[in-house]
Order: C-alpha cells, then sequence, then structure tokens
C-alpha cells in the first residue's frame, strides 16, 4: 500500500533510473515536459488542470492529488551589509534576509587583502590535491565554510518555531558566500522577522524586518 510519505520520498529523489514525465503548460499555454521519478509500479497519472495532477499507484482505495503552488521571493533586507563579526581576520557581513518557503539568510565576507591572501591560498592547496591520482583525501576546505560557524536563529512577532534549517557556502564562483535556509516560511499572521546571528566568543548581532 502507498502512502504520502513515499510518494514525496520518491518525487524528491534524483537518482532513480524509472522516471516519468510530466505535462506542464508555461506562459502562453506552451506545454513544456516536466521530468519527475516515479515508482516503478505506478500505474497513471494525468493533468487535471494548472498546477494539479492525478496520480494512480493502483491501490484499491485512494489515489494520489499531486499540486503545485508558485510561491512569491521577498526580500526583506537588510538595505545595507550589515557587519556580524569578524573570523580569521575575515569581516562577516549579513546581506540579504530572503523568504519564500524558507526564511533564507545569506552571509559574506567582505573584500579584504586577508581575503585575497586566503583564496589564493585555497587556490594552491586545490591544485595540489586535484594533481594527485586517485588521491582519497578529503580536498581542501572551501574558504567559505568559515561562514558555518555564525549561530543564526529566527522569530517572529507571533511566536512560530523555527528550525535550525541547512546551509551551504563555498562553491566556484561565490567562495566567500554562505546561505543558511530555515523553515518554515513565516505565516500570514506575523508582522515582524527577528534574525540573530553570533560568531564564536562575539557578541549578537539583531536584525529586525517588517514581514
Amino acid at each position: 500500500m502507498t502512502d504520502v510519505d513515499q510518494v514525496c520520498n520518491e518525487l524528491l529523489s534524483t537518482n532513480r533510473p524509472d522516471r516519468g514525465r510530466l505535462g506542464v503548460r508555461g506562459r502562453g499555454g506552451r506545454r513544456r515536459r516536466l521530468q519527475v521519478p516515479f515508482f516503478s509500479r505506478r500505474r497513471s497519472y494525468s493533468w487535471l488542470g494548472p498546477g494539479a495532477y492525478h496520480l494512480d499507484y493502483g491501490d484499491e482505495d485512494h489515489v494520489f492529488l499531486l499540486t503545485v503552488q508558485q510561491i512569491p521571493r521577498r526580500r526583506l533586507g537588510p538595505p545595507q551589509p550589515l557587519e556580524v563579526g569578524s573570523i580569521d581576520g575575515l569581516t562577516v557581513l549579513l546581506v540579504a534576509v530572503i523568504v519564500d518557503t524558507y526564511v533564507h539568510v545569506h552571509l559574506e565576507i567582505a573584500e579584504s587583502e586577508r581575503r585575497r591572501e586566503l583564496l589564493e591560498e585555497y587556490e594552491k592547496d586545490f591544485e595540489r590535491w586535484a594533481s594527485v591520482r586517485h588521491n582519497e583525501a578529503m580536498p581542501p576546505m572551501q574558504p567559505g565554510e568559515r561562514l558555518m560557524r555564525t549561530a543564526i536563529s529566527v522569530s517572529d512577532d507571533v511566536g512560530t518555531s523555527y528550525s535550525c534549517g541547512s546551509g551551504q557556502a563555498g562553491g566556484s564562483g561565490t567562495e566567500w558566500v554562505g546561505r543558511r535556509s530555515i523553515p518554515p516560511a513565516p505565516p500570514a499572521s506575523a508582522h515582524r522577522l527577528t534574525v540573530r546571528l553570533r560568531l564564536p566568543d562575539q557578541d549578537e548581532v539583531r536584525a529586525d524586518f517588517d514581514l
């Protein structure tokens, strides 16, 4: 018997070979193909209308309704980068708080001579690591991974419980950028969002935003 969690997990999987394709109508009524993984025993699916699909896995007592909702993405601020503190002689900035289905907190390391020096060191270390064939050692730490030391918490004026979320930092061209994505999205009843940030052994920095 198929349940909702199984369907969701399968739809989110990106590594299964048994993929199906759904037709999605975009702007101007044009139909494009959306590749989505499905259970290999899936019996049928059909498009019901914009953002809605019928999925039948062959269970005797139920089918599934898959809906897709477009969520606006809003940048709350700050109007100028806000200094959070320092890590390894580098200045950490809060550059954006963006809300969609998460609260996304974007951090960045400010430009400096120290930043340029550390990036050069990283590039040399990475080249040495990459030059070794069948290298089983871990690659050198991305420069931006320092940003993950920032403790971040989110609250609002109606007492919503926000999780610790997940984060990512670094990458080609974004070596000094990090992001923490914290669920859930603020409820419609909330009017004020507060983000608190703290680096190790430093004072907390608070930023308030209107929703």
